[in-house]
């Protein structure tokens, strides 16, 4: 005979998320709830979550993240109000999605899984197990978990399912960023490329995780990931007095809800405003319609891979409904700037995405929040080198500190020297030149020069 906790498991036994093995609860009506969600992570009707479930996370989670600095900020820019930045990008994967990750892998159901078709069969009519058919049933966390991500989310769960002994795939779009690809593998996961965009990318790792049975684990959309993510808005109010203002990116809408929720519970009154791509709106629009939508994205940024989410999640769009107070678009432009102002003055390495907030503020999309005390995270520092090369050089040219001239001058002794002297006098550095020979129209040899100058000063 088996006893009556091991039949329990075992009809249960398709549900990923059902019994955890936890000491710390988490809410009745999500623990219903998840009950409905298979392998794929689906469910019909959208999952919420409640304040209650954020605070166990937090205690959850405590000794697998750290509390990240929330440090008073230092560009001369943003001086016209007291901003504090929330340091995401100190996490040794170098993002806030740490948070949701290892809140997801802790709370994977205690057994979960059939080795072979005979079990699967034998649940499916409703049959009872021998006994010493229990130890053909494995533990959720040893078959695995599997993602489809752009990046940052399938780094993070690679790095907490290594340290934890969990199984990890990850399923990135072709388009995804370098250095997220070799850090999913840096951390032991399993990288599959798969799609030309997120929406592929997921098909395909739903697919696989039903037949599988591996846990997809949505990077934005899980309620143990906005959960964990919502532990972030906990930080901010017990680290930051009289805040009136969170700034907060938005690509899928998981860090919004789980923020938004945490941070309106407790000081109702503190704003919370988000911030997207203009290339993909696509909180604003689920706003218009009333429900996500859809967009289509023909040439997504790589500058801000992490916004590029085409749909926000049901579940978090259905947790942030109300509890948010504004939204914003932002250019390429003013993200660009965004992390060359913090390079310069936090020293701190942040992707676009994670520097949409800064955007905003440095953009002027938001001047109510002149002489307010706000707090923005900077949520990733994971960037790829030749996109944080071009992202310095353009914040430097729209700031008139770089700029690209040319000139055609006469090809005698001393024309190009004195060009380079002018240059000197007023203290611009030559970053770059070309020249080539032209025949003009009185078929006199010049010499045409192009040059990339910059200055510290606008020129």
């Amino acid at each position: 005979m088996i006893s009556r906790r091991a039949k329990i498991l075992y009809d249960e036994s398709l549900n990923p998320f059902a019994e955890p093995r936890t000491s710390v609860a988490f809410s009745e009506q999500l623990r219903d709830k998840l009950k409905q969600m298979g392998f794929g992570g689906d469910t019909e009707k959208p999952v919420g979550i409640e304040f209650d479930d954020i605070v166990a996370a937090s205690f959850r989670i405590r000794k697998g993240v750290g509390k990240t600095p929330c440090e008073k900020c230092s560009i001369p820019e943003l001086s016209t109000m007291e901003v504090f930045f929330k340091k995401e990008n100190l996490h040794p994967s170098g993002s806030f999605k740490e948070r949701g990750a290892i809140n997801s892998l802790l709370l994977l159901s205690e057994l979960g899984l059939f080795l072979t078709e005979k079990h699967f069969q034998e649940h499916k009519t409703k049959k009872t197990p021998r006994t010493s058919d229990l130890r053909s049933l494995m533990d959720q966390k040893d078959r695995g978990v599997i993602t489809a991500t752009p990046g940052n989310h399938g780094i993070a769960l690679a790095f907490h399912g290594q340290a934890l002994g969990i199984p990890v795939h990850v399923v990135l779009p072709e388009q995804s960023p370098l250095i997220k690809q070799t850090m999913c593998k840096k951390f032991g996961a399993s990288i599959i490329i798969k799609g030309s965009n997120q929406a592929e990318a997921k098909e395909f790792a739903t697919s696989m995780a039903t037949e599988k049975r591996l846990a997809y684990i949505e990077g934005h959309d899980h309620p143990h990931v906005i959960s964990g993510q919502g532990t972030i808005g906990l930080e901010i109010i017990d680290q930051v007095c009289n805040v009136d203002a969170v700034v907060l990116p938005v690509g899928g809408g998981g860090l919004l809800a789980g923020v938004a929720l945490a941070v309106k519970t407790v000081y109702p009154d503190v704003q919370i405003i988000g911030v997207e791509s203009k290339r993909c709106p696509s909180f604003q629009t689920a706003i218009d319609a009333g429900h996500p939508v859809t967009l289509n994205i023909d040439h997504p940024s790589a500058l801000t891979d992490a916004l590029n989410l085409p749909k926000v999640g049901k579940n978090a769009f259905h947790i942030a409904t109300g509890l948010v107070d504004k939204l914003v678009a932002v250019s390429d432009d003013h993200i660009s700037l965004a992390v060359l102002k913090l390079i310069e003055n936090e020293r701190a390495v942040t992707e676009g995405s994670g520097a949409a907030g800064v955007a905003a503020l440095l953009g002027g999309y938001l001047p109510e929040l002149h002489g307010k005390r706000v707090v923005v995270p900077l949520c990733g520092g994971n960037i790829d080198p030749s996109v944080l090369s071009s992202c310095i050089e353009k914040g430097l040219a729209l700031e008139g500190r770089l700029v690209r001239f040319t000139i055609t001058i006469d090809e005698k002794s001393g024309g190009l020297a004195q060009i380079i002297t002018l240059l000197a006098s007023v203290s611009a550095r030559i970053r770059d030149m070309t020249q080539e020979q032209i025949l003009t129209d009185n078929n006199m040899f010049t010499l045409k020069g192009t040059q990339k100058s910059m200055n510290n000063d606008r020129m």
